[in-house]
């Protein structure tokens, strides 16, 4: 009777899973968009602004609300002087006639929190290494090896992003912004990702199945 007291003692303590310690959650910054969309979990969102005419002024776009030091308003480019990443429209300020943002600080919050989100930038001239985009918990900035994407006019595009690499969803903010202004930049096609997360039994869920099925055990031996 000792002995199968015992063995069935052993059998629960064996039976029981115990959640392993969560490695620590990290944002990562990517300026490839390729390696952007490999890392990000879950399904993608893209706002291209195509949809919306030009002149209109932006605060909000599904729930995605765009904010910045001034106002913001969406410019048909003609794809040839500047070039755009998708096909028509890119974002600049309500400053008429310079309607290219300097050093504002470009912040778009999320309704639902994102485990990825990213923009691609357009900047005309020499790389500024002092682009940055930032959330809570982290930041990439563009660096003279950043992937470059060619577009038609003398301007290249160039993308940001930050991922959550646990696949949570973090990431409620992010902000743009090019410090020493050095020339003006519009950006464009704004992406994110929110992650369906994956439901882990709690330990207390694990200590109830094994006890049922050591019980179980322990009757067929008798």
């Amino acid at each position: 009777m000792k002995f199968t007291i015992l063995f069935c003692a052993a059998l629960l303590l064996s039976s029981i899973v115990t959640r392993p310690p969560n490695a620590s959650a990290a944002i990562v910054g990517y300026t490839d968009y390729a390696s952007f969309q490999s890392a990000a979990f879950g399904s993608e969102s893209v706002i291209d602004f195509d949809s919306i005419p030009g002149g209109n002024t932006i605060d909000r776009i599904d729930d995605v609300v765009f904010s910045s030091g001034g106002s913001m308003r969406v410019y048909v480019t003609d794809g040839i002087t500047d070039g755009t990443i998708s096909p028509d429209n890119f974002i600049g300020n309500a400053t008429f006639g310079f309607p290219e943002f300097e050093n504002e600080v470009i912040t778009m919050s999320f309704d639902t929190a994102r485990s990825a989100a990213g923009i691609f930038v357009i900047y005309e001239g020499s790389l500024s290494t002092s682009f940055s985009l930032t959330s809570a918990g982290g930041s990439q900035s563009l660096e003279a090896t950043s992937t470059v994407i060619d577009l038609p006019g003398p301007a290249n595009g160039y993308f940001l992003g930050l991922v959550d690499d646990t696949g949570a969803n973090s990431i409620n903010s992010v902000s743009l912004r090019n410090a020493t202004a050095d020339r003006p930049y519009y950006f464009d096609n704004q992406t994110s990702f929110i992650s369906i997360p994956v439901a882990i039994p709690e330990p207390g869920s694990f200590a109830m199945l094994a006890l049922i099925g050591s019980t179980v055990a322990c009757r067929r031996r008798r």
